[in-house]
């Protein structure tokens, strides 16, 4: 992204994550590709790495192109709460069970 003084902003936010694994989870349904398979697996690995706190478990706002946290984010507030990360799990958690049933 493009900030309006054409700094260039490379963070990489929480619910972009969260939303990249249901979205590799829709191009999988819809082709039956193991490349989106791999890419949320690897998205998983990223998140659990770099985005959730190893000791709160909560999700951090966004860490920088080096990988560390935003001191100065909050884990919830006006614009970051659990809706996507707790989204992603539930719709995971419901469309990987419907593929077993099959």
């Amino acid at each position: 992204e493009v900030k309006e003084d054409n700094m260039i902003d490379d963070d990489r936010h929480w619910w972009p994550q969260a939303e990249g694994m249901v979205g590799f989870m829709n191009a999988y349904e819809h082709t039956g590709a193991d490349i989106y398979v791999e890419a949320i697996l690897g998205l998983w690995e990223f998140i659990k790495k770099y985005i959730i706190h190893p000791e709160l478990g909560e999700w951090y706002f966004r860490v920088n192109n080096k990988y560390e946290p935003a001191p100065d984010e909050e884990f919830a507030g006006p614009w970051k709460g659990p809706y996507h990360n707790g989204r992603m799990c539930m719709e995971l958690i419901r469309r990987i069970d419907k593929l077993h049933q099959k």
